[in-house]
């Protein structure tokens, strides 16, 4: 009895030794670990709709870091990580009307999402700021971080940058309602609408607030969308949408694109995301904008790539 006992204590802790000290040793890597960008003058940043829509292949000294169902809080908690390293002249933010439907509340909590957005935020997060606003699936998030850091030290933590894909070229518009139920609908019946999310809002302030700080020139931009999609966003997330513009109209640059009609069904990837050629009429836009409004660099200038 007496040596069973001691193999199962040794079965059991040695295992949680061994992972403990795992866990201590990313811990202390991801806790001090620098989030280094490079050098870039300008920095796009959001979720899939800036992702699919600014081509940084087309300008000098940027990079597009944005990623899909990225929720403005985790926004915020990569942004300040990325400005211990490096302050860039420009900051670009996706703004359109579904960043601020509440279903980007249920990022932490919901099945479909938390998974990967534990594993995105583990090292940036700071839940201790919103769990009195938003769900969070604290058991879900335990598991994650257990399965990022317990198993062997690693030095790569950083799983939130994203990167602009300039392979998609197709066009397919035929999901608008799917994604309009997604964004603006409780459920697939399109009887209850989601509300317009209080956090969301505080945290697009937020970013701007924390760009401001740092002197960083802010622009919000609303790629297009499908007219099939737009025509069906409730009202009331329309009506939000232009008093945050308003708000902050004197003190960031704002391109509204929402609705522009240059934009045809071949310029989209889907009903609201931009294809490569969609993209690159845009990023030909913001060139001429960014120049228009005199934007000063103390890196090189933006410039057409003549390929």
């Amino acid at each position: 009895m007496e040596q069973f006992l001691r193999k199962l204590i040794l079965f059991i802790v040695l295992p949680t030794v061994y992972f403990a000290f795992n866990a201590s040793v990313n811990y202390l890597i991801y806790s001090s670990q620098i989030v280094d960008v490079g050098k870039p003058n300008i920095i796009v940043i959001g979720d899939s709709h800036p992702m699919a829509a600014v081509n940084t292949n087309m300008l000098d000294n940027a990079i597009n870091i944005s990623r899909s169902a990225e929720p403005y809080v985790l926004t915020y908690w990569k942004l300040k990580a990325i400005l211990k390293n490096h302050i860039p002249e420009i900051l670009i933010i996706g703004f359109s009307p579904h960043n601020i439907s509440a279903f980007n509340d249920k990022k932490f909590s919901d099945p479909d999402w938390s998974s990967e957005m534990f594993k995105r935020s583990y090292p940036i997060q700071q839940f201790d700021d919103i769990r009195n606003d938003i769900p969070i699936d604290e058991m879900e998030y335990y598991k994650t971080l257990w399965k990022r850091t317990a198993f062997f030290p690693t030095t790569n933590h950083i799983y939130y940058l994203g990167t602009f894909n300039e392979n998609r070229t197709t066009s397919n518009i035929s999901n608008w309602q799917d994604r309009v139920q997604r964004h603006f609908y409780v459920d697939s019946t399109l009887e209850t609408p989601y509300e317009v999310s209080k956090i969301a809002v505080v945290y697009l302030d937020s970013i701007i607030n924390l760009s401001q700080q740092y002197n960083i020139q802010t622009v919000l931009l609303g790629p297009p969308v499908h007219k099939y999609y737009y025509n069906e966003i409730p009202a009331h997330f329309l009506e939000a949408y232009e008093q945050i513009k308003n708000k902050y109209s004197q003190d960031v640059l704002i391109f509204d694109m929402l609705t522009d009609s240059t934009y045809v069904d071949e310029d989209f990837l889907d009903a609201n995301h931009l294809n490569i050629y969609g993209a690159n009429k845009l990023t030909t836009y913001l060139i001429h904008e960014i120049e228009r409004h005199n934007f000063q660099f103390t890196y090189p200038d933006i410039h057409f790539d003549p390929n």
